[in-house]
């Protein structure tokens, strides 16, 4: 028993050392994990409301006109909410896959997702203001305002939604 008790010693403490450094990052991954998980079904929640908004802004009839200047900005419009709900989708997709790696392997993209991330921010941002030029040469009527004030706040909150999972994900690598 004497013999054993300096092996039993030495690993209690070598266990012991291992669970609290266990204790000390996990709260902090499970946090951000849990907070990009809830990102995901926001975003997710999001894409579906464009493409309800994109029927709705087809639905007003506008593109269906002959050849003028307004169909094409009216088309414009509904192109850029499309390009905007596939961007969505492509960084939920990608965020979701990037999650279910193994943290080796995780570890390999952080840098691309990031950049990802912040190409995407800025390219909703162009799209949005273009949505917006758009809104000033034809401005809409009163029962398209609601749809254009909805529009606004779905593309701000995706863009707030990308760049919280860019901010997540560095506190990630950080761990």
């Amino acid at each position: 028993m004497k013999k054993n008790c300096p092996i039993l010693l030495i690993s209690l403490i070598v266990f012991s050392t291992q669970i609290l450094n266990a204790q000390t990052s996990s709260p902090d991954k499970l946090y951000i994990k849990s907070e990009i998980q809830t990102i995901l079904s926001t975003l997710s929640d999001n894409s579906n409301r464009f493409e309800y908004l994109q029927k709705m802004f087809e639905n007003t009839g506008k593109d269906d006109k002959n050849y003028d200047e307004y169909k094409n900005i009216w088309i414009s419009t509904t192109l850029a909410i499309s390009a905007i709900a596939s961007v969505c989708e492509y960084e939920n997709d990608l965020l979701t896959l990037f999650m279910d790696l193994k943290e080796k392997r995780r570890a390999h993209y952080f840098d691309v997702r990031i950049r990802s991330l912040e190409t995407s921010i800025k390219q909703i941002t162009i799209m949005s203001e273009q949505i917006q030029i758009n809104n000033k040469l034809m401005p809409p009527d009163l029962a398209e305002r609601q749809l254009y004030d909805n529009l606004k706040k779905n593309i701000d909150s995706s863009m707030d939604l990308l760049e919280k999972s860019k901010d997540l994900i560095i506190q990630l690598r950080r761990e």
